[in-house]
């Protein structure tokens, strides 16, 4: 299997062939692995394909967590109406990263590193 522009399932990434339209059908998520993931992650970065992921993610499974990455905050609404547990703007994920990478660089212990991101979460 190849890596996934589109979503993921617990710990494996899966992409059965046309992505863009399969992962917006309840049999390609089912394929995937979705009735035993501990999560979906879903990258599109068309709000519209990402909704009919998470339709079709709570119809199978209406507790899994999902967590949806955009390109910014614009619709970040809509996403939580929709079910997303979660919702990160590419804009806050670089951030995070920068902060976390100069954190390692500084020698800040990983523990201490994880306390801050949820601080800043917050």
């Amino acid at each position: 299997m190849q890596p996934l522009m589109g979503f993921a399932l617990g710990r494996k990434v899966f992409v059965p062939g046309a992505v863009e339209v399969a992962a917006q059908q309840a049999i390609a998520l089912v394929a995937a692995g979705i009735r035993r993931a501990a999560a979906l992650i879903v990258t599109y970065a068309d709000t519209r394909s990402a909704l009919k992921v998470l339709h079709h993610a709570h119809e199978l499974r209406p507790n899994l967590a999902v967590i949806v990455r955009t390109q910014d905050d614009h619709d970040l609404d809509k996403l939580m109406q929709a079910g997303a547990t979660e919702v990160v703007p590419e804009v806050i994920e670089g951030s995070l990263m920068l902060g976390s990478h100069a954190l390692v660089l500084l020698g800040v212990p990983e523990s201490l590193e994880l306390a801050e991101e949820r601080l800043l979460e917050r």
